[in-house]
Protein backbone atom coordinates (compact mmCIF):
# COMPACT_ATOMS: atom_id res chain seq x y z
CA UNK A 1 0.00 0.00 0.00
CA UNK A 2 1.31 3.61 -0.96
CA UNK A 3 1.43 6.75 0.68
CA UNK A 4 -0.96 8.12 -1.66
CA UNK A 5 -3.63 5.01 -0.86
CA UNK A 6 -3.12 5.94 3.07
CA UNK A 7 -4.15 9.25 2.40
CA UNK A 8 -6.86 9.14 -0.08
CA UNK A 9 -7.81 6.33 2.15
CA UNK A 10 -7.11 8.64 5.45
CA UNK A 11 -9.64 11.84 3.31
CA UNK A 12 -12.17 9.43 2.56
CA UNK A 13 -12.41 8.60 6.08
CA UNK A 14 -12.76 11.69 7.18
CA UNK A 15 -15.63 12.84 4.85
CA UNK A 16 -17.60 9.48 5.55
CA UNK A 17 -17.38 10.27 9.19
CA UNK A 18 -18.28 13.71 8.94
CA UNK A 19 -20.76 12.95 6.13
CA UNK A 20 -22.55 10.58 8.71
CA UNK A 21 -22.13 13.18 11.45
CA UNK A 22 -23.60 15.84 9.41
CA UNK A 23 -26.89 12.78 8.52
CA UNK A 24 -27.20 11.99 12.13
CA UNK A 25 -27.02 15.16 14.21
CA UNK A 26 -25.64 18.30 12.30
CA UNK A 27 -25.81 20.67 15.49
CA UNK A 28 -23.58 17.98 16.82
CA UNK A 29 -21.13 18.35 13.95
CA UNK A 30 -21.33 21.99 14.80
CA UNK A 31 -20.65 21.76 18.20
CA UNK A 32 -17.61 19.53 17.71
CA UNK A 33 -15.75 21.82 14.96
CA UNK A 34 -16.71 24.75 16.58
CA UNK A 35 -13.71 26.02 18.17
CA UNK A 36 -12.37 25.55 14.96
CA UNK A 37 -14.91 27.59 13.45
CA UNK A 38 -14.47 30.51 15.75
CA UNK A 39 -11.02 31.01 14.86
CA UNK A 40 -11.74 30.54 11.64
CA UNK A 41 -14.50 33.89 12.37
CA UNK A 42 -12.18 35.45 14.36
CA UNK A 43 -9.19 35.43 11.86
CA UNK A 44 -11.26 36.17 8.88
CA UNK A 45 -14.37 38.21 9.65
CA UNK A 46 -16.32 35.68 7.93
CA UNK A 47 -19.90 35.18 9.14
CA UNK A 48 -20.63 32.14 11.25
CA UNK A 49 -22.89 29.55 9.69
CA UNK A 50 -26.11 30.46 9.82
CA UNK A 51 -28.33 27.84 7.62
CA UNK A 52 -30.73 25.26 8.41
CA UNK A 53 -30.07 21.09 9.15
CA UNK A 54 -31.48 20.20 5.88
CA UNK A 55 -28.55 22.27 4.08
CA UNK A 56 -26.45 20.12 6.63
CA UNK A 57 -27.77 17.13 5.53
CA UNK A 58 -27.03 17.63 1.98
CA UNK A 59 -23.43 18.26 2.66
CA UNK A 60 -23.27 15.20 4.45
CA UNK A 61 -24.99 13.21 1.60
CA UNK A 62 -22.25 14.86 -0.69
CA UNK A 63 -19.53 14.68 1.87
CA UNK A 64 -20.46 10.50 2.33
CA UNK A 65 -20.22 9.90 -1.56
CA UNK A 66 -16.99 11.28 -2.17
CA UNK A 67 -15.14 9.83 0.85
CA UNK A 68 -16.75 6.29 -0.44
CA UNK A 69 -15.20 6.94 -3.61
CA UNK A 70 -12.08 7.80 -2.71
CA UNK A 71 -12.08 4.40 -0.50
CA UNK A 72 -13.15 2.33 -3.50
CA UNK A 73 -10.53 4.23 -5.97
CA UNK A 74 -8.38 2.82 -2.87
CA UNK A 75 -9.47 -0.52 -2.49
CA UNK A 76 -9.96 -1.08 -6.82
CA UNK A 77 -6.20 0.58 -7.03
CA UNK A 78 -7.28 2.79 -9.46
CA UNK A 79 -4.37 5.44 -10.22
CA UNK A 80 -6.48 7.82 -12.50
CA UNK A 81 -9.08 8.57 -9.34
CA UNK A 82 -5.91 9.14 -6.94
CA UNK A 83 -4.71 11.34 -9.40
CA UNK A 84 -7.72 12.64 -10.33
CA UNK A 85 -8.75 13.50 -6.79
CA UNK A 86 -5.76 16.21 -6.54
CA UNK A 87 -7.11 18.97 -8.80
CA UNK A 88 -10.25 18.44 -8.01
CA UNK A 89 -9.96 19.25 -4.28
CA UNK A 90 -7.65 22.07 -4.70
CA UNK A 91 -10.86 23.36 -7.41
CA UNK A 92 -13.20 22.83 -4.31
CA UNK A 93 -10.29 24.95 -2.21
CA UNK A 94 -10.42 27.68 -4.40
CA UNK A 95 -14.16 28.21 -5.11
CA UNK A 96 -14.97 27.91 -1.26
CA UNK A 97 -12.44 30.84 -1.22
CA UNK A 98 -13.73 32.66 -3.69
CA UNK A 99 -17.58 32.13 -2.19
CA UNK A 100 -16.44 33.39 1.40
CA UNK A 101 -14.41 36.18 0.46
CA UNK A 102 -16.24 37.63 -2.33
CA UNK A 103 -19.93 36.61 -2.16
CA UNK A 104 -22.59 36.92 0.90
CA UNK A 105 -22.79 33.44 1.21
CA UNK A 106 -19.92 33.07 2.71
CA UNK A 107 -19.33 31.22 6.22
CA UNK A 108 -16.54 30.41 8.65
CA UNK A 109 -17.61 26.41 8.12
CA UNK A 110 -17.50 26.55 4.00
CA UNK A 111 -13.73 28.40 4.89
CA UNK A 112 -13.51 25.02 6.96
CA UNK A 113 -14.34 22.65 4.53
CA UNK A 114 -12.29 24.76 1.75
CA UNK A 115 -9.01 24.49 4.35
CA UNK A 116 -9.55 20.72 4.64
CA UNK A 117 -10.00 20.12 0.86
CA UNK A 118 -6.87 22.27 0.26
CA UNK A 119 -4.37 21.14 2.71
CA UNK A 120 -5.48 17.30 1.90
CA UNK A 121 -5.19 18.24 -2.34
CA UNK A 122 -1.63 19.81 -1.56
CA UNK A 123 -0.64 16.28 0.27
CA UNK A 124 -2.05 14.24 -2.47
CA UNK A 125 -0.37 16.01 -4.97
CA UNK A 126 3.02 16.26 -3.69
CA UNK A 127 2.28 12.11 -3.35
CA UNK A 128 0.90 11.70 -6.54
CA UNK A 129 1.67 14.76 -8.51
CA UNK A 130 -0.94 17.54 -9.52
CA UNK A 131 -1.19 16.79 -13.02
CA UNK A 132 -4.61 15.04 -14.74
CA UNK A 133 -5.32 11.48 -14.39
CA UNK A 134 -6.06 10.88 -18.46
CA UNK A 135 -2.25 10.73 -18.16
CA UNK A 136 -1.94 7.01 -16.24
CA UNK A 137 -4.00 6.21 -19.80
CA UNK A 138 -0.96 7.41 -21.97
CA UNK A 139 1.42 6.25 -19.11
CA UNK A 140 -0.42 2.79 -19.63
CA UNK A 141 -0.23 2.66 -22.91
CA UNK A 142 3.58 3.53 -23.41
CA UNK A 143 4.09 0.48 -21.26
CA UNK A 144 1.74 -2.24 -22.77
CA UNK A 145 3.84 -0.80 -26.25
CA UNK A 146 7.19 -1.71 -24.50
CA UNK A 147 5.89 -5.11 -23.36
CA UNK A 148 4.91 -6.01 -27.22
CA UNK A 149 8.27 -4.67 -28.55
CA UNK A 150 10.02 -6.67 -26.05
CA UNK A 151 7.90 -9.79 -26.46
CA UNK A 152 8.37 -9.03 -30.91
CA UNK A 153 12.07 -8.73 -30.25
CA UNK A 154 12.38 -11.84 -28.04
CA UNK A 155 9.91 -13.84 -30.69
CA UNK A 156 12.69 -12.82 -33.86
CA UNK A 157 15.70 -13.92 -31.58
CA UNK A 158 13.83 -17.26 -31.24
CA UNK A 159 13.07 -17.27 -34.92
CA UNK A 160 16.68 -16.45 -35.75
CA UNK A 161 18.32 -18.97 -33.55
CA UNK A 162 16.12 -21.55 -34.66
CA UNK A 163 16.70 -21.04 -38.12
CA UNK A 164 20.54 -20.77 -37.75
CA UNK A 165 20.09 -24.58 -35.66
CA UNK A 166 18.25 -25.31 -38.81
CA UNK A 167 20.93 -24.13 -40.95
CA UNK A 168 24.05 -25.45 -39.02
CA UNK A 169 22.16 -29.19 -38.55
CA UNK A 170 22.21 -29.94 -42.53
CA UNK A 171 25.39 -28.66 -42.57
CA UNK A 172 26.40 -30.89 -39.94
CA UNK A 173 24.83 -33.56 -41.65
CA UNK A 174 26.56 -33.21 -45.27
CA UNK A 175 29.65 -32.75 -43.57
CA UNK A 176 29.76 -36.17 -41.52
CA UNK A 177 28.44 -37.69 -44.85
CA UNK A 178 31.68 -36.67 -47.03
CA UNK A 179 33.73 -37.68 -43.74
CA UNK A 180 32.51 -41.44 -44.56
Amino acid sequence: MSLSDVQLGVAGLAHVIAGVALLREPTAFLRVVQPVLTLIEKETQLRPYSGNNQALALVGVLSFAIGAQYILSVYTLDEKAKRNSTPGRLLFAATCFYVSKKTPHGSSLLALFGIFSFFSGLFMGFTVGFGDGNAVDLEEQARLEQIRNEQAREAARALQQASASSVQEPAAASSSKKDE
